[in-house]
Protein backbone atom coordinates (compact mmCIF):
# COMPACT_ATOMS: atom_id res chain seq x y z
CA UNK A 1 0.00 0.00 0.00
CA UNK A 2 2.77 2.44 0.98
CA UNK A 3 4.61 1.78 -2.29
CA UNK A 4 1.45 2.44 -4.31
CA UNK A 5 0.89 5.77 -2.56
CA UNK A 6 4.54 6.73 -3.03
CA UNK A 7 4.47 5.67 -6.69
CA UNK A 8 1.39 7.82 -7.28
CA UNK A 9 3.09 10.77 -5.57
CA UNK A 10 6.17 10.29 -7.74
CA UNK A 11 4.04 10.12 -10.88
CA UNK A 12 2.29 13.35 -9.90
CA UNK A 13 5.66 15.07 -9.24
CA UNK A 14 7.01 13.87 -12.60
CA UNK A 15 3.84 15.09 -14.33
CA UNK A 16 4.22 18.54 -12.75
CA UNK A 17 7.86 18.68 -13.82
CA UNK A 18 6.94 17.69 -17.38
CA UNK A 19 4.25 20.38 -17.53
CA UNK A 20 6.76 23.01 -16.39
CA UNK A 21 9.36 21.67 -18.83
CA UNK A 22 7.04 22.02 -21.83
CA UNK A 23 5.90 25.48 -20.71
CA UNK A 24 9.55 26.60 -20.49
CA UNK A 25 10.34 25.03 -23.88
CA UNK A 26 7.35 26.83 -25.43
CA UNK A 27 8.63 30.16 -24.08
CA UNK A 28 12.12 29.51 -25.44
CA UNK A 29 10.76 28.46 -28.84
CA UNK A 30 8.91 31.79 -28.89
CA UNK A 31 12.20 33.62 -28.20
CA UNK A 32 11.21 34.53 -24.63
CA UNK A 33 13.59 34.06 -21.71
CA UNK A 34 11.51 32.49 -18.90
CA UNK A 35 11.12 34.55 -15.73
CA UNK A 36 11.99 33.18 -12.30
CA UNK A 37 8.59 34.12 -10.89
CA UNK A 38 6.74 31.58 -13.02
CA UNK A 39 8.66 28.56 -11.69
CA UNK A 40 7.17 26.14 -9.20
CA UNK A 41 10.00 23.62 -9.43
CA UNK A 42 13.74 24.29 -9.73
CA UNK A 43 14.81 24.69 -13.35
CA UNK A 44 17.79 25.73 -15.43
CA UNK A 45 18.22 26.42 -19.14
CA UNK A 46 21.78 25.94 -20.39
CA UNK A 47 23.29 26.30 -23.86
CA UNK A 48 26.37 25.15 -25.70
CA UNK A 49 29.02 27.86 -25.93
CA UNK A 50 27.67 29.77 -22.95
CA UNK A 51 29.18 29.76 -19.45
CA UNK A 52 26.19 31.15 -17.54
CA UNK A 53 22.66 29.79 -17.59
CA UNK A 54 20.20 31.26 -20.10
CA UNK A 55 17.49 31.15 -17.41
CA UNK A 56 16.94 29.61 -13.96
CA UNK A 57 14.55 29.72 -11.06
CA UNK A 58 12.60 27.80 -8.45
CA UNK A 59 15.55 27.57 -6.07
CA UNK A 60 18.40 27.20 -8.56
CA UNK A 61 19.34 30.84 -7.97
CA UNK A 62 20.92 29.74 -4.66
CA UNK A 63 23.59 27.98 -6.76
CA UNK A 64 24.42 31.16 -8.73
CA UNK A 65 23.89 29.77 -12.24
CA UNK A 66 24.25 33.27 -13.69
CA UNK A 67 28.01 32.99 -13.12
CA UNK A 68 28.32 29.48 -14.54
CA UNK A 69 25.56 27.00 -15.19
CA UNK A 70 24.99 24.24 -12.65
CA UNK A 71 23.76 21.43 -14.88
CA UNK A 72 25.62 20.19 -17.97
CA UNK A 73 25.24 21.83 -21.35
CA UNK A 74 24.45 19.39 -24.15
CA UNK A 75 27.35 18.06 -26.18
CA UNK A 76 27.11 17.48 -29.91
CA UNK A 77 27.10 13.74 -29.38
CA UNK A 78 24.40 13.79 -26.70
CA UNK A 79 21.63 15.84 -28.33
CA UNK A 80 18.21 14.51 -27.37
CA UNK A 81 14.93 14.90 -29.17
CA UNK A 82 11.93 14.70 -26.87
CA UNK A 83 11.79 14.12 -23.14
CA UNK A 84 14.66 12.65 -21.12
CA UNK A 85 14.29 11.55 -17.49
CA UNK A 86 17.44 10.81 -15.51
CA UNK A 87 19.09 11.28 -12.15
CA UNK A 88 21.67 14.05 -11.76
CA UNK A 89 23.85 15.08 -8.88
CA UNK A 90 23.46 18.80 -8.14
CA UNK A 91 27.01 19.92 -7.28
CA UNK A 92 27.98 21.72 -4.10
CA UNK A 93 29.16 25.20 -4.92
CA UNK A 94 31.80 26.44 -2.52
CA UNK A 95 31.69 29.86 -4.14
CA UNK A 96 28.03 30.59 -3.38
CA UNK A 97 26.34 29.09 -0.30
CA UNK A 98 22.56 29.10 -0.67
CA UNK A 99 20.04 30.04 1.95
CA UNK A 100 16.83 28.83 0.27
CA UNK A 101 16.04 25.44 -1.27
CA UNK A 102 18.96 23.17 -0.41
CA UNK A 103 19.57 21.27 -3.65
CA UNK A 104 23.37 21.13 -3.55
CA UNK A 105 25.11 17.84 -2.96
CA UNK A 106 22.01 15.74 -3.59
CA UNK A 107 20.90 13.55 -6.46
CA UNK A 108 17.53 14.31 -8.04
CA UNK A 109 15.42 13.00 -10.84
CA UNK A 110 15.34 15.62 -13.62
CA UNK A 111 13.39 15.92 -16.84
CA UNK A 112 15.01 17.64 -19.79
CA UNK A 113 14.60 18.43 -23.45
CA UNK A 114 16.83 20.04 -26.06
CA UNK A 115 16.06 22.92 -28.40
CA UNK A 116 18.17 23.74 -31.44
CA UNK A 117 18.76 27.47 -31.92
CA UNK A 118 19.08 26.66 -35.63
CA UNK A 119 15.34 26.00 -35.67
CA UNK A 120 14.60 29.52 -34.36
CA UNK A 121 14.58 32.85 -36.19
CA UNK A 122 17.63 35.10 -35.82
CA UNK A 123 15.51 37.54 -33.76
CA UNK A 124 14.54 34.78 -31.31
CA UNK A 125 18.12 33.56 -31.05
CA UNK A 126 19.29 37.11 -30.30
CA UNK A 127 16.54 37.57 -27.68
CA UNK A 128 17.73 34.39 -25.92
CA UNK A 129 21.36 35.52 -25.99
CA UNK A 130 22.73 32.34 -27.55
CA UNK A 131 24.71 31.56 -30.69
CA UNK A 132 22.82 30.67 -33.87
CA UNK A 133 24.27 27.14 -33.79
CA UNK A 134 23.72 26.58 -30.05
CA UNK A 135 21.74 23.77 -28.50
CA UNK A 136 19.71 24.73 -25.45
CA UNK A 137 18.85 22.17 -22.79
CA UNK A 138 15.93 22.78 -20.45
CA UNK A 139 16.11 20.98 -17.08
CA UNK A 140 13.40 20.76 -14.43
CA UNK A 141 14.17 19.08 -11.10
CA UNK A 142 11.53 16.59 -9.93
CA UNK A 143 10.65 17.04 -6.26
CA UNK A 144 10.46 14.88 -4.22
CA UNK A 145 13.22 12.46 -5.21
CA UNK A 146 12.48 8.75 -5.86
CA UNK A 147 12.16 6.50 -2.83
CA UNK A 148 14.01 3.29 -2.06
CA UNK A 149 12.68 0.32 -3.93
CA UNK A 150 11.47 2.16 -7.02
CA UNK A 151 13.17 1.59 -10.36
CA UNK A 152 15.87 4.16 -10.97
CA UNK A 153 17.92 5.12 -13.98
CA UNK A 154 21.68 5.32 -13.34
CA UNK A 155 22.99 8.37 -11.53
CA UNK A 156 24.95 10.75 -13.75
CA UNK A 157 27.08 13.52 -12.30
CA UNK A 158 26.49 17.02 -13.57
CA UNK A 159 29.73 16.78 -15.55
CA UNK A 160 28.02 14.11 -17.70
CA UNK A 161 30.86 11.58 -17.36
CA UNK A 162 29.24 9.39 -14.71
CA UNK A 163 29.69 9.71 -10.99
CA UNK A 164 33.10 9.43 -9.42
CA UNK A 165 34.79 10.68 -6.28
CA UNK A 166 36.58 13.37 -8.31
CA UNK A 167 33.34 15.09 -9.43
Amino acid sequence: MHRDVYRQGTQIAEGQAEQQLWALADQLNAGVVPTRRSAVLPYEVVATGRRGAVAYGGGMEDLDPGTRHVLPAPSDSKWTDGLTIRRLLIPVRGDHPGDGVDLAGRTYMVVSTDISAGDLSSAKVAALGVAADATLRVYVVVLPDSAEGSPRPPTVCCCGRGWSASC
